[in-house]
């Protein structure tokens, strides 16, 4: 009798099991739609475009970037591997930061390169980097605020019970962090090429400035979407 017992138990665990994998497998099929396959695409050819353009032109900072570049494309994809579920609407906006980004450094402008380029007066100090609104300073605001809601998304699919408050809290602490990684690759970039298109002190502070209100921002506005929803 406790043989049999035992093989049953067995045969239910091996069942289960192999519901699991199925459940997995189908979930990972999800992973890779048509329409993300089509994101990929899109990404790595602009993305490719702009590394040959990188590379004819000399640029070695930018060549530096399209590496962290690179691996971000390849941590996205283990993300969608892992979690395919993760929302489209917000892979597309990464996608375009992204194509926004490249465009940054590497479409000249007259003189200087789209990053450079004043787009609506602010505030001008009477100095390059002390200008608001650059495009620079747009594609900091836009990038940090999708980041903010990424790491929104991963702490309510990780921690559900978490409040609105707590979890804008972390979402934007989360994004702010990852805008310092990024001023630090900038940094690297500085000591590694005798040329470079990173400016000095007000351009690193409003930099973080922007990636700081671009994640507030976005957070704010779709947790207050959110409890609209919710209401009768």
């Amino acid at each position: 009798m406790a043989e049999r017992h035992h093989g049953k138990v067995k045969v239910e665990s091996s069942i289960l099991s192999s519901g699991s994998r199925y459940t997995r497998r189908m979930q990972r099929s999800h992973a890779f739609t048509p329409y993300r396959l089509a994101l990929l695409a899109g990404t790595l050819l602009y993305t490719v475009g702009f590394s040959v353009w990188f590379v004819i032109s000399g640029d070695g900072e930018f060549i530096w970037y399209l590496l962290q570049f690179f691996i971000f494309i390849l941590i996205a994809c283990a993300v969608l591997w892992h979690v395919p579920d993760f929302p489209n609407p917000l892979l597309t906006l990464l996608v375009f930061v992204g194509g926004m980004h490249m465009a940054g450094g590497g479409v000249p402008v007259g003189d200087t390169i789209l990053y450079g380029v004043r787009l609506f007066t602010f505030y001008d100090g009477g100095q390059p980097d002390l200008y608001i609104l650059k495009y620079d300073q747009l594609v900091h605001l836009l990038g940090f605020g999708v980041a903010a809601l990424a790491f929104r998304y991963f702490l309510m699919r990780s921690a559900p019970s978490l409040r609105a408050l707590p979890r804008a809290f972390f979402a934007i602490l989360a994004a702010v962090g990852l805008s310092v990684v990024n001023e630090i690759s900038e940094l690297i970039a500085i000591l590694l090429f005798e040329r470079t298109n990173v400016g000095g002190y007000y351009n690193l502070i409003l930099d973080l400035a922007f990636n700081f209100i671009g994640a507030i921002l976005a957070i704010a506005i779709v947790e207050t979407v959110e409890r609209l929803k919710k209401r009768p």
